[in-house]
């Protein structure tokens, strides 16, 4: 026998391969163990087959078939989930466990409540083994053998108990070790990271993740967003600190941290952070509110009284209001480096260079870049849209002057500042491409939940605008803190049913939208937040905005009632009224994806590579369509605890979740029930195997997921009940190898064939 492949029999007895127990004596010596006092009333049948997968972190989702029913009558059950640790499969004796090898994770109730998510903090990188046992309260019965170690209906046919776990095309007895023991995976990401520090330190903090074996923490660090950084230094558990010195006077720094566990595996990286460092002391300001301070020694700092070389006595080398306020703004004369703000310091060659994005100034060389550049030709010009530093800012305060100096047709703080002058509000001057559109972002934000369900900046100025965007310039697009996604999840990272937590629950691109930068690196696609929703004009009522004009303006917010039903009587145009049908249909329906004309200026355009989007609008449109229009069939559904009944047309809502799922395909494995709620958690796509431990690319049984709403009624005594259901599930077909299956035998993967991919045999999406 080899010690990571046990087999186990009735009271965790192990049997070598080479002398496995005849079915038979299997039988008598199960028999035998229910006739002996402790076992001799009447007890609960064992549940089926049991699915173990790992999503997050150390967080694991099992699923298992409920008992045979009973002529078709239902029961009031209890299910108890057992755990157990290590790299080989421990004996299970109902007698003595939990205790021994076993730990109960937790328990379940209700017959058709069979899933359950281990969210206990454990060990990741760690294999995990779960039995289930159940208990019957109507009628009360004593609790079940655990299934499949000692169950009884696992026994029988030429193979024993593994016969019902086989791989789809190895009948190899120890593939059922795989369906029932997850390993968990690398260390979630540390959350709440904190960053503070001025001159040339940053001190970084961040909460640790609920693994139990963390080793250490890899900080990395890099001066643009969203490439990952580089390792910078590390950190051993259980402290969840990091001084970095010493690093450059007000330079851009984003930075992550991952843990790793005691396995030497890296778990995720945290959520980006941006800090920029800043002197902690500086020259006395000559900017001030203060009417007795305006002496001649103050001003002078500025003007000169009688040889000032420009207007207004600006004392000006360039004859400029921006240049006088760079010879101090460059870190030098003030605490508040803007110059560096809008200049790398270096490029590849030695040159200075400008940010990616700016409220573009004209800069010319200073002293120490006079030797390899020439003196009056500008380092960055200012362009058509050029600004100076008093079109946002007053030099010279006033009684109450506001945070930053800021002045904007009166306003002197809040969102008012940005859109003044003409510029990002009602009469926005800007044309980026589209004949007579202009974009009046204070109509849009001021409404939006990014403006009203958010804090004010730190900074005091009450500006929310600056929550997502630098004021002055920025290596990122838009002048966004952080490039891309990595800006909203700075919000949509919080907690585990985030946004990001949905999109990272398992490292698999198949199983959300392509936004993240491995999934697109990995299927050659793009896609952005941007394609559905609008960051401006978002708003609890109107969440989504239309692909194909994904603008702040009115007409372009998505109009759908997000209040719409989960399922319609079926009739005509049934398939576009339930939730956000229509919405789903923009892109996977007749007319394919958007393309550049439409999504520009505010998102490039989605790429989905060809493997990704089809056309599910005709086909959800076709009669005969299980799901869609012409819905009908003699399934048996959950509808006490689900409410869905046979004719009805469902929303695409009720089967995927758009931002990310458990399951392949964005299947939910958190299944809504009519009403919204949530009665069934972490149903799971059971992977198909073509040997004990390897999965079949695309083939997925979906037993478990479909029982969310599909109850399975069958008589065992009558292999050929005209009740069974769902239909035609029960049994093999074809000749010699036809005979009757019972729920417990796992099948060929349900996803290869047209009954499950919306009429598409592709093994992608559905």
């Amino acid at each position: 026998m080899r010690d990571n492949e046990p087999r186990l029999m009735p009271g965790g007895v192990a049997a070598v391969r080479s002398l496995l127990v005849p079915s038979a004596l299997v039988l008598a010596f199960v028999l035998a163990l229910l006739a002996t006092p402790a076992l001799a009333f009447a007890q609960t049948e064992a549940p089926g087959f049991v699915y173990a997968q790992s999503i997050r972190g150390h967080r694991i989702a099992v699923n298992w078939e409920p008992p045979l029913r009973e002529n078709g009558t239902d029961q009031n059950m209890l299910y108890r989930i057992y755990r157990a640790e290590g790299d080989v499969l421990p004996a299970f004796d109902p007698a003595v466990e939990p205790g021994t090898h076993w730990t109960l994770a937790g328990t379940q109730e209700g017959y058709t409540k069979n899933s359950f998510c281990d969210d206990s903090p454990k060990k990741s990188s760690t294999r995990y083994w779960y039995v289930i046992t159940a208990q019957s309260a109507s009628p009360a019965k004593a609790e079940s053998l655990a299934s499949p170690v000692n169950s009884p209906h696992m026994y029988g046919g030429d193979r024993g108990q593994w016969y019902y776990y086989r791989p789809a095309n190895d009948a190899n007895e120890d593939s059922y070790q795989w369906y029932i023991g997850a390993t968990t995976q690398p260390p979630l990401e540390p959350t709440d990271v904190q960053i503070t520090g001025a001159d040339d330190t940053i001190t970084l903090s961040w909460t640790a993740p609920l693994s139990t074996n963390i080793s250490h923490y890899n900080i990395y660090r890099e001066d643009s967003s969203g490439n990952g950084g580089v390792l910078i230094g590390s950190v051993d558990a259980p402290l969840t600190e990091f001084v970095d010195q010493p690093v450059g006077v007000y330079q851009h720094y984003w930075y992550t941290v991952a843990a790793v566990d005691d396995e030497g595996n890296e778990g995720r990286l945290s959520i980006e952070k941006h800090y920029r460092t800043v002197a902690s002391t500086g020259p006395e300001s000559p900017h001030t509110g203060n009417q007795d301070a305006r002496d001649a020694e103050t001003c002078s700092v500025c003007h000169a009284a009688h040889d000032a070389p420009v207007a207004k006595l600006l004392k000006s080398e360039h004859g400029t209001d921006v240049a006088l306020c760079l010879t101090c703004h460059d870190g030098t004369g003030s605490q508040f480096d803007v110059r560096g703000e809008y200049l790398y310091e270096l490029d590849e060659e030695g040159q200075p260079r400008e940010h990616f994005s700016a409220h573009r100034v004209t800069i010319y060389p200073n002293e120490a870049e006079r030797g390899e550049h020439p003196t009056d030709t500008p380092l960055v010009e200012g362009g058509e849209y050029g600004f100076v530093c008093v079109d946002c800012h007053t030099a010279h305060g006033g009684a109450q002057p506001s945070p930053k100096m800021l002045s904007v047709d009166g306003a002197t703080s809040g969102n008012a500042v940005c859109y003044g002058s003409g510029c990002h509000g009602p009469v926005d001057p800007h044309n980026f491409g589209k004949d007579d559109y202009l974009f009046d972002f204070e109509q849009a934000f001021e409404d939006s939940v990014h403006n009203t369900d958010i804090a004010d900046p730190e900074s005091g100025t009450e500006v929310r605008c600056s929550t997502c965007h630098q004021p002055h310039a920025s290596p990122n697009e838009w002048l966004w803190n952080y490039s891309e996604y990595n800006a909203c999840f700075q919000c949509h990272a919080n907690g585990q049913d985030s946004i990001y937590a949905r999109i990272t629950l398992r490292d698999d691109p198949d199983t959300s939208h392509d936004v993240l930068r491995s999934a697109q690196e990995a299927n050659d696609t793009y896609m952005a937040c941007q394609h559905c929703h609008n960051t401006h004009a978002v708003t609890s009522e109107k969440p989504l905005v239309d692909p194909w004009s994904p603008g702040i303006m009115p007409g372009e917010q998505w109009d759908e009632d997000r209040d719409a039903p989960l399922a319609v009587a079926d009739g005509p145009d049934s398939h576009l009224l339930p939730r956000y049908n229509r919405f789903c249909f923009s892109c996977h329906g007749t007319a394919g994806l958007p393309q550049a004309e439409d999504t520009l200026p505010w998102v490039d355009p989605p790429d989905d590579a060809g493997i990704l989007a089809k056309n599910i609008e005709t086909d959800w449109a076709l009669d005969g369509r299980v799901h869609g229009l012409g819905s009908a069939g003699g399934a048996v559904l959950d509808e006490d605890v689900m409410g869905y009944e046979n004719g009805q047309t469902l929303s695409c809502m009720t089967c995927h979740e758009p931002h990310g799922t458990i399951n392949n395909y964005n299947l939910r494995g958190d299944v809504p029930a009519l009403d919204g709620t949530f009665p069934k958690n972490r149903m799971l796509l059971v992977q198909n195997l073509s040997g004990p431990t390897t999965p079949v690319d695309g083939a997925f049984d979906t037993r478990f997921f479909c029982s969310s709403c599909h109850l399975y009624v069958y008589d065992p005594g009558d292999p050929s009940d005209p009740l069974a259901s769902p239909p035609d599930h029960l049994r093999t077909t074809g000749g010699a190898q036809s005979q009757a299956r019972s729920y417990y035998f796992f099948p060929s993967g349900c996803t290869n064939t047209a009954c499950h991919m919306h009429g598409s045999t592709g093994n992608r999406r559905f």
